[in-house]
């Protein structure tokens, strides 16, 4: 998705809570359905992050085998609010 870390820099531990491992489990399928809004300007080109495909999205989760309930989605929702506002963050 356009994110990579700084040679030096070592990822931090994470932690998932038990109850947040379905949504974590749906997002790792279904996050390379990123979209993006490539943007050039005379300073430079970067990619404004955009979302999730929904469609995509769906498709992945069906092909793999994954019921995403609302209470789920809503939490999926959560992390890629999350990755849009880190990606965007990152990419400029």
């Amino acid at each position: 998705m356009g994110l990579s870390l700084p040679p030096d820099e070592e990822p931090a531990a994470v932690e998932i809570w038990e109850d947040h491992i379905p949504a974590w489990n749906a997002w790792c399928a279904i996050g390379g359905q990123m979209r993006g809004l490539s943007i050039s300007t005379l300073a430079g080109a970067y990619v404004e992050w955009l979302g999730l495909d929904y469609g995509a999205a769906k498709a992945g989760l069906d092909l793999a085998g994954i019921e995403v309930s609302p209470e789920i989605w809503n939490e999926v929702r959560v992390i890629e609010g999350a990755a849009i506002e880190e990606l965007n963050r990152r990419g400029r």
